[in-house]
C-alpha cells in the first residue's frame, strides 16, 4: 500500500514539475516567426510544393504554416483554428 500511495505522489509531482518548467520556459521564450502560405484556389502542383516545402523547412523549428492546403473536404476553419491557437498561446508571430 505504501508503495503504490508513493508511486502515485512521485508520478504527479513529476507531472507538476514538468508543467511548471515548460510554463516557465515557454512564457519567457522569444516569439517564434513564421510565414504563413495561403493555399485556396492553388494548383495541386503548388500545394504538393508548399508541402514538401514546409517538411524541409519546419525541421528545426516551425517556419512555414501552411493555410488550405491539405484536402478540401476537411473540416471548415481547422486551419484558421490552429493558426489562432499559435498566435495566442504558442507565442508565433505570422508575417
Amino acid at each position: 500500500m505504501y508503495l503504490r500511495k508513493n508511486i502515485s505522489y512521485m508520478k504527479r509531482l513529476l507531472q507538476s514539475l514538468a508543467l511548471i518548467i515548460l510554463n516557465t520556459g515557454y512564457l519567457h521564450a522569444d516569439p517564434i516567426q513564421a510565414i504563413i502560405y495561403n493555399g485556396t484556389g492553388a494548383s495541386l502542383e503548388h500545394k504538393i510544393a508548399s508541402m514538401t516545402l514546409a517538411g524541409i523547412l519546419n525541421r528545426e523549428e516551425p517556419r512555414l504554416y501552411l493555410l488550405n492546403v491539405y484536402e478540401t473536404w476537411s473540416y471548415n476553419q481547422t486551419d484558421e483554428s490552429w493558426r489562432d491557437i499559435y498566435q495566442q498561446d504558442g507565442n508565433v508571430i505570422f508575417t
